[in-house]
């Protein structure tokens, strides 16, 4: 199952590392209320989200391999806290707002701000241009240039800036919980770029340093856009830490029988 990041809905996100993983797994790509499948809806904050991704993992009846990009990663740690369907999971680049840097912040601030009078404007597509690049570097600013990403996450500007607007009310758990995240139970690989921003490289070893079962991988040469610029990488990533989970929890449960 994958949860996309804040500007994409499922199949935006994933739509260049499905194909690297339907051979082996079913997968599931689930949109975040307010994005395409799911529909628009009035309550768009982090723990209405959060439950409507257990939500749909208790539905599936089995279980789930859950792979999570940016704040998919977030919604992927949270539920993972509260529920007992997952086997394990995979954040990528999950984002730690508490650890963002000083500088970085204020890059962040900068392409908030811009996004906002862009879409007071009307200029949807340039809008999420702007908001990327707080988290995207120049090669994959590029990269989604080309493959029209924009042009297809525009249309998600304004519930973006209501997600954003309800978040900052929000005061519900986080990640930056070191206790809840000691409380995931399954397996964890945190995967980042080795090209990323610092304030996501923090964020993935946050994860490590406080999930009782988690371990960090880094894809070589990837920003914050792996999805898009290194998708085979980062399937690879994912499908051997699937693997090996399965085979982890098979040998469990027999030896509950045995």
């Amino acid at each position: 199952m994958l949860l996309h990041g804040i500007e994409d809905d499922g199949g935006l996100c994933c739509q260049e590392v499905v194909p690297h993983l339907t051979e082996r797994f079913t997968c599931h790509l689930l949109d975040n209320r307010g994005r395409d499948l799911s529909g628009d809806h009035p309550d768009l904050s982090i723990p209405r989200m959060v439950q409507d991704v257990v939500e749909y993992v208790a539905s599936l009846g089995e279980p789930v391999g859950l792979v999570g990009a940016s704040l998919g990663g977030n919604l992927a740690l949270l539920a993972a806290a509260q529920c007992d369907g997952m086997e394990a999971i995979v954040p990528f680049e999950p984002a730690i707002i508490s650890l963002v840097r000083e500088q970085e912040g204020a890059v962040m601030g900068e392409a908030i701000a811009g996004m906002a009078e862009l879409a007071e404007e009307g200029d949807l597509v340039a809008a999420a241009r702007a908001f990327a690049g707080w988290f995207a570097n120049d090669d994959e600013i590029v990269a989604a240039d080309r493959a029209g990403r924009f042009e297809a996450a525009g249309r998600y500007v304004p519930n973006l800036l209501d997600l954003l607007h309800q978040a900052m009310k929000d005061d519900g758990r986080k990640v930056d919980d070191a206790a809840m995240l000691g409380t995931v139970s399954v397996p964890v690989l945190a995967v980042k770029g080795s090209d990323t921003r610092p304030f996501f490289a923090d964020s993935a070893r946050f994860v490590v340093d406080h999930a009782p079962k988690a371990n960090l991988q880094e894809i070589p040469g990837a920003g914050h856009a792996a999805a898009l610029t290194h998708p085979e990488a980062l399937a690879e990533a994912i499908t051997e830490f699937f693997l090996t989970a399965q085979l982890s929890g098979e040998e469990k449960r027999e030896g509950m029988w045995n």
